[in-house]
């Protein structure tokens, strides 16, 4: 898979598992699990930016939308997450050794796991499985500490001797 396959299948905007179908036993790759970080599911502005400071309301809204995009996973061609996102992380944690000592799969839920979550070369998904992401920053804290201490300098005589 080149770069430019991961990116127009829509593989960097969702929750994806590789490796799902061995053909031997032991297995001959270990099932990788990505988490991307990619904008909300649900729309909002993402936070996340190429800078090397962010405020602490940068900082709180951004751990929200990664801790919700790791736990919501997708549901596609939907803006909405998937309330069976942490059965699913469950169901790929033991299809390994599952695998490996009956070589089965898991119960009926998690063949349905595999088949929304499983990236197939053969049938990649489609980018517009996964609509109306935001991909431009918006700040969501425009004036930051940088605004708090041109206020502060602006007003310091009055601050000071006030």
């Amino acid at each position: 898979m080149t770069p430019d396959d991961f990116i127009s299948t829509g593989v960097n905007r969702r929750p994806t598992f590789f490796g799902c179908y061995p053909t031997r036993n032991p297995t001959e790759y270990p099932m990788l699990i990505y988490l991307p970080n990619s904008p909300p599911l649900n729309g909002d502005n993402p936070t996340t930016n190429f800078q090397i400071a962010y405020t602490p309301v940068q900082t709180r809204i951004f751990i929200d939308q990664v801790h919700n995009n790791t736990i919501g996973g997708v549901l596609l061609n939907t803006t909405g997450s998937c309330p069976h996102f942490g059965k699913c992380l469950q169901c790929a944690a033991v299809d390994r050794a599952q695998y490996t000592t009956s070589h089965s799969r898991s119960p009926d839920f998690c063949s349905t796991v595999f088949q929304r979550y499983c990236f197939d070369p053969q049938n990649p998904p489609s980018q517009s499985e996964v609509p109306d992401r935001q991909f431009v920053f918006v700040n969501p804290d425009p004036q930051g500490v940088s605004g708090a201490l041109t206020v502060f300098a602006a007003y310091k005589a009055s601050l000071i001797g006030g």
